[in-house]
């Protein structure tokens, strides 16, 4: 009569199992262990870096019965074990200066860039444009042209059916944000030279600049955020974004009154001071929004620089970039600018004739130079007037993006849905 060799108990319920078995159990290939051991489970049983389970042990590994039994035990999950907190730290590092480099890079190019190219133009060439109807027709228009571009989405968006009650919400206020402003600067009589050289240069040389150069070289994340996050998202974006610029518009204006006395002069100091503060800025900006982001989705930030691949490049995508984030970032340059003429007329004192007056160079969107020496309180009041109106102008500028085509991931900064990358 042959007779089972005799096994010690092998595990004891709610036990470590022994390394042997362990390593029998957590062999790579599954089909084997499933043909060695009935296991049972679920992902809400693990619990640091361990899985809690029911493993039917065949009747030679049982001492309880003659025949199998079943036994809770403790498996060791080498998939959840977390990593030494050195190494975790690294990842961690590496990680948000990966992200850190992208977004710099990106807004080298398409910030940067066109600031310096907006505030040479505007101040070296749109000032010339002679006083009057000349000058007016050009501010006019270049005020307006927002308007008339998103009412063109709005009206494509009900065609392709591509809307939401959202987008609609949001195209509507980037008509009447700017379209109330541009109005009540033409009624003031406030459509001067050189508030019609900022709409200009803002409307005609930064948007289509910076817009251009974000289409070809893109920042995308691994975020898929829903209608409701995003939505969520653009309001901590709004919020964050009114102290942004008003700190943004102090420092672009004071930096370039102290350059301007270098021998960079007043066009150069104005290039050079707000190029580097608006770079500051759009990258706080993008970091917002990739954390607000990923804390709502719940998801690590990963993001990706690269130039886009050349089959995007069609007449239906050249559309969606003019009549979303193009037409949305005009209607806000439009919104910001006329808000900051206002607030920069109010209780102006006009130097007298002759008078020399050594303030500080033309603010984002004044008209003329400050009337007092150095007009501190006014260029509070004015990056007021900025940061309020920028934060309100904030949201619907994200709204216009959100359009409901097939789903998308978001591209950074730019409010526009992008095809995720092949």
């Amino acid at each position: 009569m042959t007779h089972k060799p005799h096994y010690s108990p092998v595990v004891g319920r709610n036990q470590v199992l022994p390394r042997k078995l362990q390593t029998i159990i957590n062999m790579p290939d599954e089909s084997s262990v499933s043909q060695l051991y009935s296991v049972t489970g679920n992902d809400s049983q693990r619990h640091r870096g361990t899985l809690q389970t029911t493993v039917t042990i065949p009747d030679e590994y049982s001492t309880a019965n003659p025949v199998a039994s079943s036994v809770n035990i403790i498996i060791p999950d080498v998939s959840t074990n977390e990593l030494p907190r050195h190494d975790n730290y690294k990842r961690l590092l590496y990680r948000h200066a990966h992200t850190l480099k992208n977004i710099a890079c990106r807004n080298v190019a398409s910030v940067m860039i066109p600031v310096a190219v907006r505030e040479y133009i505007r101040r070296a060439i749109f000032t010339n444009i002679p006083e009057g109807a000349a000058s007016f027709t050009v501010g006019s228009v270049a005020g307006y042209l927002p308007c008339l571009v998103q009412f063109g989405g709005l009206c494509r968006d009900f065609h392709n059916h591509t809307y939401t009650r959202w987008t609609v919400v949001g195209r509507l206020a980037c008509i009447i944000l700017p379209g109330a402003g541009v109005s009540v600067l033409i009624g003031l009589g406030l459509m001067t030279p050189a508030t019609s050289a900022a709409l200009s240069a803002a409307n005609f040389v930064y948007t289509p600049l910076r817009d251009f150069i974000q289409n070809y070289l893109r920042c995308d994340n691994n975020l898929t955020p829903d209608a409701h996050e995003r939505i969520m998202s653009g309001i901590i974006g709004a919020v964050a974004y009114a102290p942004n610029q008003f700190v943004a518009n102090e420092l672009m204006q004071y930096g370039a009154d102290a350059l301007s006395h270098t021998y960079l002069g007043s066009v150069g100091a104005n290039m050079v001071a707000r190029a580097g503060v608006n770079f500051f800025g759009e990258c706080l900006d993008d970091v917002t929004n990739l954390a607000s982001t990923s804390y709502l989705t719940g998801k690590k930030v990963e993001t990706t620089l690269s130039f886009s691949p050349s089959s995007e490049h069609t007449w239906s995508q050249i559309a969606d970039r003019i009549l979303n984030i193009h037409a949305s970032r005009s209607s806000l340059f439009s919104s910001v600018l006329s808000a900051a003429t206002l607030a920069d007329s109010i209780h102006a004192r006009r130097p007298a004739v002759n008078e020399s007056v050594p303030g500080m160079s033309t603010p984002l969107g004044s008209t003329s130079t400050p009337y007092t020496p150095y007009d501190h309180v006014g260029l509070l009041r004015e990056s007021a007037a900025v940061g309020f109106s920028a934060g309100v102008g904030y949201l619907p500028f994200v709204l216009t993006g959100e359009q409901g085509n097939d789903p998308r991931s978001y591209d950074l900064e730019s409010g526009l849905n992008k095809s995720v990358l092949p």
